[in-house]
């Protein structure tokens, strides 16, 4: 048998020996793989298979039949090989002196701006002072008796509202130069003792690269690696850590992992830009947190103004302005130290990059980027599972592998404009890295084949990766929930994935049953009744039957209702999210756009153009009736005739008894649900604007009102699932589906709390439906086929 590797996903196979020559498909990324002949470089021994490959492609592209022998036995790599693999010397990716010289003066500058803002906070302070000092000629002119009533008050008033006010400003003033880095607390360490092999490695790499060597590795759940301080003490000492993410090394190959490492190891090189750029980065986080951050004092401010009668409060407004140009000032500040020191920035990436480069080919950096970019998506994917995992009480073991899992099953629609922006999205100025695209175009100038060729898993320099990884992902469970976790209270990843297929073929069973329409456009019709039933076997029988038919008739004019529903819907989704970049003097072009085909710039403008489009939206929903009533009809009938036709007839009613209610509740609080669904977008619209401006008052001020709108979303969406009780099993009590779903709100008054439990109500809800709809399509599929009926429909038509 000869062994093959995909070069893309790093998954090995064996085939038997008249394949050499042929071309196969990888089934794990359905990559093309060329299969060398029996005497060639690829030896299928090098890396444990985890699944066989299926099929491949015969020499003229007929689909062919590949007999497969069985995983292959994980090879063991030793010591001597893995060190062996990394090249002696790499020219180090030192900074040049005019380099250093410019980090120097962009450094000094930004240390000089929190001293002018120190000399600031003095000159206020001091005129706080010469006004209390000085201002005895008031009460020199009361003394005289020319000033008498009310006038004494207005005096007083006079007097003390500068200080008040100045000793406000003083306060608000000095708090920010007490706001400096907080501890973060320490990632997990990997010991030398229990790592020997990784130490070595890393060893050996920064000694290649003329990079000191780091002090100790820490570990994460990032798709990430980091180079840093080990302490504030090592900025002088020259004791650096290595941070390795695990997700990222149970998702990469190891030259892939040895390039990033490598990256990192090029900061280490980088001696004084390294300590350079950790004075600039650490002005620069300080003016974003005295800038973007509120606390306890700014809410006393705000609140005491609102609650005093304004004959006094006043005086606290005018301290509120005075606060806001103090902020408006640092803002100016921390523009000007981003406009000097990000460039700067981008300079160092690009020098640490030529490290990466010359240990692991231009070819393998751009691969890097494309496969951080999936692990990433796939990390998103994974949490979002993970957490609906746990409000079912099943915590996850293994969340590395849990990421890579999803990583090879992202489908190629979701993962190409993944792909497109790693190659084409700039950077923003203020970003401290170049865009993924500069950085690869640079890596293409420099056309290094790379020194590195071994091929194999980055797991092999862990003495146990499985256990590390399981150990990290108990911690996590543990800090979130406040409570420590044991290994034996954690779900196998194998029974979760296990599960997350099970329901995936079960959502595929409910896109078979609807004949693969758009499941998410599908109302369900009219026939939502009880599903206890007095019709006798036969009439249940021909009535589902008769509807299956009316779907096989209306299944072409759906679809071609269908797609004019997802146009106009395009175009709603375009209108919703031209209104708030219009509120705020943006215009947005439509004019290539075939319902709108304009230029969007006021919301009357929108306003007329969202009537059209709602009035051909319902023109197109009554030529989709007919397909969704009998579509619902013969899932009632399928559903009334499962326990008549099971062997298990009790069992089958006692789950309908559950799901179906759940059913007929959801139905319709699904439309609430999608009109929700622009709330939550323009939020997120907001959050990006205000990362970019972070002091744009209107911004913030329709922020907290449409958060506010959120909360009442919800709440009526809340109040309509709570008369139904949650449909699966649950290892706590709730009293009703809402709860399950959403318990309570953490903050109502911090619009970024609100937006996160929206969205994780969301997302459990959006999982919950397609659970449910899955389940009861598969009971009303195995009914039908236990009657003879085979799927309308087994395979999705391919449509022009």
């Amino acid at each position: 048998m000869l062994g093959v590797t995909c070069p893309q996903c790093a998954k090995s196979f064996r085939v038997p020996p008249e394949w050499a020559g042929r071309s196969a498909t990888c089934k794990n990324c359905q990559t093309k793989i060329r299969i060398p002949a029996a005497n060639g470089s690829t030896n299928g021994n090098d890396v444990a298979a985890e699944s066989p490959m299926p099929e491949a492609s015969s020499s003229n592209g007929a689909p062919a039949s590949v007999p497969v022998a069985g995983p292959i036995a994980p090879r063991m790599w030793s010591r001597e090989e893995l060190l062996a693999a990394l090249p002696e010397r790499v020219a180090p990716a030192g900074a040049s002196a005019g380099y250093t010289l410019a980090l120097t003066v962009v450094a000094a500058v930004l240390v000089l701006l929190p001293l002018l803002y120190l000399g600031l906070t003095l000159l206020v302070a001091y005129g706080v002072y010469w006004h209390f000092a000085h201002g005895q000629w008031l009460f020199d002119s009361l003394g005289a008796g020319r000033v008498r009533g009310k006038g004494v008050i207005l005096l007083v008033i006079a007097w003390a509202a500068p200080g008040v006010i100045g000793a406000i400003l003083v306060l608000f003033m000095f708090k920010p130069l007490l706001s400096w880095r907080r501890f973060r607390g320490q990632r997990p360490t990997l010991s030398r003792a229990d790592e020997p092999l990784l130490y070595d490695y890393v060893d050996r790499l920064c000694d290649a690269l003329g990079a000191p060597r780091p002090v100790r590795i820490d570990y994460d759940n990032a798709v990430n690696a980091s180079a840093g301080f080990a302490s504030n003490w090592s900025f002088v000492s020259n004791q650096l850590v290595l941070t390795l993410g695990l997700p990222l090394v149970s998702g990469m190959d190891l030259r892939q992992v040895t390039g990033v490492m490598a990256h990192e190891f090029g900061h280490f090189s980088q001696f004084w830009a390294m300590r350079l750029g950790r004075v600039i980065e650490t002005v620069n986080d300080w003016f974003e947190r005295v800038v973007e951050e509120r606390d306890t004092w700014d809410d006393w401010l705000e609140q005491s103004s609102q609650a005093v009668d304004f004959r006094i409060g006043w005086v606290l407004w005018v301290a509120q302005f005075f606060v806001w140009l103090v902020r408006n000032i640092l803002t100016g500040f921390r523009c000007v130290g981003l406009f000097f020191s990000r460039r700067l920035s981008r300079q160092m990436e690009f020098d640490a990059d030529r490290s990466q480069i010359l240990v692991a080919g231009s070819g393998t950096f751009a691969a890097i980027f494309e496969r951080l970019a999936v692990l990433d998506l796939a990390a998103d994917v994974a949490e979002r599972s993970a957490r609906q995992f746990l409000r079912e009480g099943k915590a996850i073991d293994d969340f590395a592998r849990f990421v890579v899992y999803h990583a090879n099953e992202l489908p190629r629609d979701k993962l190409q404009p993944v792909l497109e922006a790693v190659r084409n999205q700039p950077a923003p100025w203020i970003s401290t890295h170049p865009s993924d695209s500069e950085r690869g175009a640079a890596a293409e100038r420099m056309g290094a084949t790379g020194n590195y060729t071994l091929d194999c898993p980055a797991t092999v320099l862990f003495r146990d990766f499985r256990s590390v990884s399981r150990e990290l992902t108990r911690r996590w469970y543990s800090k979130s929930s406040g409570e420590a976790v044991g290994l034996d209270e954690l779900t196998s990843v194998d029974e979760l994935i296990a599960e997350q297929k099970r329901r995936r073929g079960r959502y595929e069973a409910a896109r078979r049953f609807v004949m693969f329409a758009d499941l998410a456009l599908v109302r369900w019709g009219e026939d939502r009744g009880d599903l206890p039933t007095d019709e006798s076997h036969d009439a249940l029988w021909a009535d589902l039957r008769t509807a299956r038919q009316t779907m096989e008739q209306e299944l072409a004019a759906y679809r071609t209702a269908a797609r004019e529903w997802q146009e106009c819907s395009a175009a709603g989704n375009l209108l919703q999210a031209a209104r708030l970049p219009v509120v705020f003097g943006d215009k947005v072009d439509q004019r290539q756009h075939p319902l709108l085909g304009q230029r969007l710039e006021t919301n009357e403008q929108i306003n007329t153009l969202a009537s059209t489009v709602g009035e051909r939206y319902q023109a197109i929903r009554l030529r989709l009736t007919s397909f969704e009533n009998a579509c619902s009809r013969r899932l009632l009938r399928g559903l009334q005739l499962a326990p008549r036709s099971s062997g298990s007839a009790e069992a089958v009613a006692a789950e309908l008894q559950r799901l179906w209610p759940a059913f007929q509740r959801l139905l319709p609080t699904t439309l609430l649900m999608e009109d929700h669904e622009p709330t939550l977008n323009q939020l997120e619209w907001l959050f990006r604007r205000l990362a970019k401006r972070p002091n744009d008052t209107a911004a913030s001020e329709l922020l907290e009102k449409i958060a506010k709108r959120g909360i009442d979303e919800m709440n009526r969406i809340w109040g309509h699932l709570s008369e139904v009780t949650y449909p699966f099993d649950l290892p706590y009590e709730t009293e009703h589906l809402a709860q399950a779903l959403l318990s309570h709100f953490a903050d109502r008054a911090n619009p970024y709390a609100v937006y996160g439990d929206l969205r994780r109500f969301a997302d459990s809800y959006w999982s919950l439906w397609r659970r449910l709809i899955g389940r009861l399509t598969e009971i009303a599929e195995q009914t039908e086929a236990r009657g003879g009926l085979t799927p309308l429909l087994t395979i999705e038509p391919k449509i022009d």
